[in-house]
């Protein structure tokens, strides 16, 4: 489950600075379809964005075989920081 966790906040933090060659490797790729677009049309609107994860927690829901393969479905719950900026370095969210 930490594994998990450290997982979750790195996933975050890596959507909120647009760090896409690592996002592929840590997502199923339908998934990472998502977040490269949301990540495109953000830096085609010129804004940016800042994350900070103050804390995470995962919950073990269930645990599958599907097709030989273990299937994991994890809860999470995290308290999160996040704040959109323009180009003139406004905050957007306020």
């Amino acid at each position: 489950i930490r594994g998990a966790e450290n997982a979750f906040s790195l996933i975050v933090k890596s959507y909120a600075d647009g760090n896409e060659k690592l996002l592929k490797q840590l997502l199923e790729e339908t998934v990472y379809g998502q977040f490269y677009s949301a990540i495109q049309d953000r830096q085609n609107k010129g804004l940016r964005q800042e994350t900070e994860v103050d804390s995470v927690q995962a919950e073990l829901i269930s645990i599958d075989i599907v097709e030989k393969k273990a299937q994991i479905t994890v809860r999470f719950k995290s308290d999160q920081m996040t704040a959109t900026f323009n180009q003139n370095g406004d905050n957007l969210d306020n």
